[in-house]
């Protein structure tokens, strides 16, 4: 019995230590977690206030709520961080960017009632996994610029269809007597030229 006892006394040692390990890492999970909510929603009062350099700490932030809701499923934090954002430029440019390294997907609407968070699924329209490399490489602000290649190409057909309209509205003027009398041959010339110029890009 006695070396039963001895043989058993280690395992039931390593058992505990087993416990106790986990919950020492649980504990420790928790608080990061708690805190990192903590510091989000320190830094979101911050931008919303302007009491910091606002772009790094919008970045700043927004690589918080990424590791956040990575470690969590949480990323409700990610729309208040929008919201505090105050230019809409910059605003489409950090919705864009927590799409592109996370599965964070954000409806952002002047109605505020209709205004959504939520973690897009794997195989879902634009899924982007959680990329926390790159989430800390890339700043939001350059989202949407030739330096990340995302340039908007404008197409022929585009090119003559807007060619096309601004010959209609000054035939319009034209037509309703808007133009002066004196510059009536130079407006017609402007049409002709601009038709022109529509039937080459479309050729």
């Amino acid at each position: 019995m006695a070396s039963v006892r001895l043989w058993c006394f280690p395992c039931l040692v390593n058992r505990h230590a087993d416990v106790w390990i986990n919950s020492v890492m649980k504990e420790r999970k928790e608080y990061h977690v708690k805190n990192n909510g903590k510091k989000i929603d320190a830094l979101i009062r911050g931008i919303g206030k302007r009491s910091v350099s606002l772009r790094e700490a919008v970045q700043a932030c927004a690589v918080l709520i990424v590791e956040h809701a990575k470690d969590t499923n949480d990323c409700s934090r990610a729309l208040a961080l929008v919201t505090a954002v105050g230019m809409a430029s910059d605003r489409v440019k950090l919705i864009q960017w927590f799409g592109m390294v996370s599965p964070i997907n954000i409806t952002f609407t002047a109605d505020v009632t209709k205004r959504r968070v939520g973690l897009r699924k794997n195989g879902m329209t634009n899924y982007a996994p959680f990329d926390l490399p790159k989430a800390r490489s890339l700043s939001y602000w350059t989202v949407g610029t030739d330096d990340d290649k995302q340039t908007e190409e404008l197409t022929s057909a585009s090119v003559n269809t807007a060619i096309l309209k601004l010959a209609k509205r000054l035939q319009s003027n034209l037509d309703k007597g808007r133009v002066a009398a004196n510059d009536t041959d130079s407006v017609v010339a402007k049409i002709a030229a601009l038709r022109q110029a529509a039937v080459a890009v479309a050729a």
